[in-house]
């Protein structure tokens, strides 16, 4: 049997708790064997952190912290990933 590849998903949230779960478990219940979870918070004053930890155990890195917008926020995800890329 061979190894399937390391897929990385990194999801960029800001203030969107009414969505937030629902996308953790859309990815989750693919129940791909071998997946890298990074969800990037930028500073939400919702339920978002709330919904985050319910789920941390399924990933490999979360923060909740400002990141000056989506963008920077899937770059910082993607630093956190095992393979790296450049953007530019």
């Amino acid at each position: 049997m061979t190894t399937l590849p390391r897929i990385s998903v990194v999801v960029p949230s800001y203030n969107q708790a009414q969505y937030l779960e629902l996308t953790l478990r859309s990815i989750l219940d693919q129940n791909y064997p071998n997946l890298e979870l990074i969800v990037i918070d930028g500073g939400s004053k919702d339920e978002s952190p709330e919904i985050i930890r319910k789920y941390q155990q399924h990933m490999k890195f979360w923060c909740s912290e400002p990141d000056g917008g989506q963008s920077k926020g899937i770059i910082k995800g993607f630093s956190h990933a095992t393979e790296r890329f450049s953007a530019f």
